[in-house]
């Protein structure tokens, strides 16, 4: 009896993943970190103990 042979997935992405320059990896962090400033800034995130945020509000509308 012969044993049937099982081809290999051509698929290389689910063996082994491509990888990232890090001068883009870099870049990207910064843009993010400045934008998350940003959101801080001018909303507050809603959350209750034991939760995840619940809720977004304006910081300029508890001025009013």
């Amino acid at each position: 009896m012969r044993h049937h042979h099982h081809k290999g997935n051509k698929d290389k992405n689910l063996t082994s993943l491509p990888q990232v320059p890090k001068n883009q990896i870099a870049d990207s962090n910064s843009e993010e970190y400045e934008f998350a400033k940003e959101l801080n800034a001018e909303y507050e995130f809603e959350k209750k103990p034991g939760f995840d945020t619940t809720g977004v509000r304006r910081k300029d509308d508890d001025e009013e």
